[in-house]
């Protein structure tokens, strides 16, 4: 076949005449967003994000049915383009029905990835559930034991009968990790050859220092108390929180190279512009302190609060970074340590010369409220639909004599098995929510039709989830190009139109052997998997 030349923003591609548009930008470095076609296989023409101008007229069409000739002249990188792109994004969000995060998760200061630690727990797969819960939370059996319960305020389940005891599964995890005879150790990154000062061992402090430790930072804490924990140690009673699960969960932060160095207060046995000197960079985590102190050492105030920049975390001193107590008056420590995650996150941006922007806001689409109905359906279907478990009453436990116990491995597998899993299990490889982030689209600027939850089927190894898929007709089209006996088809018209297994069969004999590719292909993750890859680095901590 003859080569041909055409020009592609400006750029001239030559290629073989008739090869796709799409293909010969993509293979040239362009992105262009698509949902509907795989290279190798005929344009669907479904998805309209892939449209471009050609030739200077102002229609657009989908480059992904558009061949290459001699002097064409594509446009892609212009505003009537990228409108099309969104407006077509913004059709398809409207009646997507299916969330990025859980509700649990979205509502979880510590943004901890809860459902993957159930599925987890479920299986009896404590070394992974573990690593799924320190990725947001380093003290789990701590915070288990004294979470407000944001999360279970947000589980979907309660509008059924009662919340998943997510916390309660935390602490079992946590105390899990403790009584192992190796915990869990987190992977560590090369070393920097940057150091950190932490003035203030409290719960933030102490976070902010595993993370910082992990990144690869050497930190340094420095506390003017003679005990690390800060007012963990005085705030609940010891049957709430037992002083040995302070003490182990604590001691674990020396296993991997960090010391506190006690006795030392800021404006006394320590200055802030020595450490500025001497280190790279300085967090204070100091709780609530006076603040004639804090000016004396340096730091300007706004009314009776630091001068801080809310989104970067740093203070009037460039090296200088604050979180916790010292900027709002949130006591609970879920807050902590969610503050202390973040301003590492922070700190590892300074550190490493990029620009400070904290924690990155991902594009989180959300699905109305699940009817009590809907959510029968699901019990039905995948779940157990057994109420909430209780664990003994008999006080009593491997740390304390006086605290209640927490579940025993069973029971926290029972419980953990009455999540509905509303999160999804692509949403970190999902097209359609990269898209909507590229180009700003909004959920709600079209109304669509409610299409209905279906969530994945426990007893089922493949799943097709009719509120998540776009009709895009890639499953359809690859399981027909391999072969397939069955395959999937279309069914219905217009905005009802859903894609289907022919003759109500299993989705499992429709797709005997192009799931993989089918799953692989399919934009918003509405083909997967019940064995999905756990993700363990939270998309939220781009540093």
């Amino acid at each position: 076949m003859s080569k041909v030349k055409f020009t592609y923003d400006g750029q001239e591609i030559e290629v073989e005449e008739g090869t796709p548009v799409i293909d010969a930008a993509r293979d040239a470095g362009f992105q262009i967003p698509s949902m509907c076609y795989e290279k190798g296989h005929c344009a669907q023409n479904s998805c309209l994000t892939c449209v471009v101008k050609v030739n200077g007229n102002p229609n657009v069409v989908p480059s992904c049915s558009r061949p290459a000739e001699e002097g064409l002249v594509i446009e892609s990188d212009c505003q009537e383009v990228w409108e099309v792109r969104k407006t077509a994004l913004e059709l398809i969000l409207s009646d997507h029905i299916g969330n990025c995060y859980a509700p649990c998760t979205a509502v979880c200061p510590a943004r901890m990835e809860i459902p993957q630690m159930l599925r987890q727990v479920t299986e009896g797969d404590y070394e992974s559930a573990i690593k799924t819960v320190k990725r947001d939370i380093p003290f789990p059996a701590i915070l288990g034991r004294i979470c407000p319960e944001a999360c279970e305020g947000g589980c979907r389940r309660g509008r059924y009968d009662t919340p998943e005891a997510i916390c309660s599964v935390e602490r079992f995890v946590g105390d899990q990790d403790l009584m192992s005879d190796s915990p869990y150790m987190p992977e560590f990154k090369s070393k920097k050859g940057k150091k950190v000062a932490v003035i203030g061992a409290g719960i933030t402090g102490l976070t902010a220092a595993y993370y910082l430790t992990v990144e690869g930072y050497d930190v340094e804490i420095f506390e003017s108390e003679g005990k690390a924990g800060g007012s963990i140690h005085t705030q609940f009673s010891r049957s709430e929180l037992p002083e040995s699960i302070i003490d182990k969960e604590i001691a674990h932060l020396g296993k991997m190279g960090l010391e506190v160095q006690h006795q030392k207060t800021l404006g006394a046995e320590i200055q802030l512009y020595e450490l500025c000197e001497s280190y790279d960079a300085v967090l204070l985590t100091l709780g609530k302190v006076d603040s004639e102190m804090l000016v004396a050492q340096g730091l300007e105030m706004k009314g009776k609060k630091l001068k801080t920049d809310a989104q970067t975390m740093q203070s009037t001193i460039p090296k200088v970074f604050i979180a916790g107590a010292m900027t709002h008056n949130k006591d609970r420590k879920v807050y902590s340590i969610a503050a202390g995650k973040s301003v590492s996150i922070c700190l590892t941006q300074f550190l490493s010369g990029k620009p400070i922007v904290g924690r990155e806001k991902r594009f989180n689409s959300v699905t109305p409220p699940m009817s009590k109905e809907n959510i029968h359906t699901t019990l039905e279907k995948v779940v157990n639909q057994e109420d909430r478990y209780a664990p003994a009453e008999e006080a009593g436990t491997p740390f304390s004599k006086e605290e209640l116990p927490g579940f025993e491995p069973t029971v926290a597998a029972q419980e953990s098995s009455r999540c509905l899993h509303c999160d999804c299990r692509a949403k970190d490889a999902c097209d359609l929510r990269d898209y909507s982030e590229l180009v700003g689209a909004s959920q709600k600027h079209y109304k669509g039709v409610n299409r209905g939850f279906n969530p994945l089927n426990q007893d089922d190894d493949i799943h097709l989830d009719a509120g998540k898929c776009l009709q895009c007709g890639l499953c359809v089209q690859l399981s027909q190009d391999a072969g397939e006996e069955l395959g999937l088809t279309y069914k219905g018209r217009g905005f009802y139109t859903e894609i289907v297994v022919p003759f109500d069969k299993p989705l499992s004999q429709a797709l005997t052997h192009s799931a993989k590719a089918c799953a692989e292909a399919c934009p918003t993750g509405a083909i997967s998997f019940k064995n999905e890859s756990p993700t363990y680095n939270n998309p939220h901590d781009k540093c």
